[in-house]
């Protein structure tokens, strides 16, 4: 099955989501990089809902603090949705939004 970003799929098919919702067991940044565009364009208006997995980062070639890095690039802040309220230690859900605390 081939393999493509959020962004080349999107730009693809003319797609502007308004939610974007991941469980990827790890990889989470890696789809958040093969967003930026997405991201960028748009804004406050896109709501990303995703399952952190800190203890898979390492194994998809993440760790917390290049994670932490992208999502500034990115203007992403972090809400945890539940428990645990450390998502960057444990594995949680968070809702990710454009310039929002």
């Amino acid at each position: 099955m081939p393999v493509t970003t959020l962004d080349a799929f999107c730009d693809a098919r003319g797609i502007e989501p308004d939610w974007i919702v991941m469980d990827i067991e790890g990889y989470e940044f890696a789809a958040l990089e093969g967003a930026q565009r997405v991201i960028a364009r748009r804004g406050d208006r896109l709501h990303i809902v995703a399952e952190f997995h800190p203890s898979l980062w390492p194994l998809a070639g993440w760790s917390a603090q290049e994670g932490r890095r992208l999502l500034e690039r990115l203007a992403l802040s972090v809400a945890p949705v539940g428990p645990p309220r450390d998502v960057w230690q444990a594995h949680g859900t968070v809702h990710l939004r454009v310039g929002r605390t």
